[in-house]
């Protein structure tokens, strides 16, 4: 069984600056702000995060991109998506993108941080399929997308690296799948 994890650093993603001021005087977690995909992807690369809270409309970008982006560096990190227009395509969108909860807006930060705390004291079952993956993302990330050189760092052979990708729900894995003929 695995332990609950701790919220030591939390992830908010949201261009309206008002919230993201209120969210930096929360004082149960650290808290680093993003107001757009890039500036939250950058953070989430520099900094450990240990879960975050999304908006799902980030002006022309979509909040899904970092969902999909946080939840392949750690399967167990607590993700909240939340949105001003909830409707059950967008729910359904954000849970298959790695979220654990969306909300509709308007939501208080003291109550986000409650969900925070309550998902992050749930142990979340991942497998070792989940593990390997997210590993295997990481080490992508880090070769700067080069499958030659992750797969020397992991002391596999390329091949076996593309197997796997192939099998795996990594979007690095998908963008190599093909269709099955018919």
């Amino acid at each position: 069984m695995e332990m609950p994890r701790r919220v030591e650093t939390m992830l908010v993603v949201d261009d309206d600056e008002a919230i993201r001021r209120a969210f930096a005087r929360v004082q149960s977690c650290r808290v680093v702000a993003a107001g757009s995909l890039a500036e939250a992807l950058e953070l989430a690369r520099a900094e450990p995060v240990g879960s975050a809270v999304v908006d799902l409309h980030l002006g022309a970008e979509s909040g899904l991109a970092i969902v999909e982006a946080l939840r392949k560096r750690d399967p167990s990190m607590p993700i909240i998506v939340m949105t001003g227009q909830l409707s059950s395509a967008l729910g359904f969108e954000a849970a298959r993108a790695g979220a654990d909860l969306v909300l509709d807006k308007p939501v208080t930060v003291s109550e986000l941080i409650a969900h925070v705390h309550t998902l992050s004291a749930r142990p979340r079952a991942v497998s070792l399929h989940d593990h390997r993956d997210a590993y295997i993302a990481r080490m992508l990330d880090a070769c700067d997308g080069n499958r030659s050189e992750a797969a020397r760092r992991l002391g596999i052979r390329r091949y076996s690296l593309q197997r796997i990708l192939a099998r795996s729900n990594t979007p690095a894995g998908r963008r190599g799948r093909r269709k099955k003929q018919r």
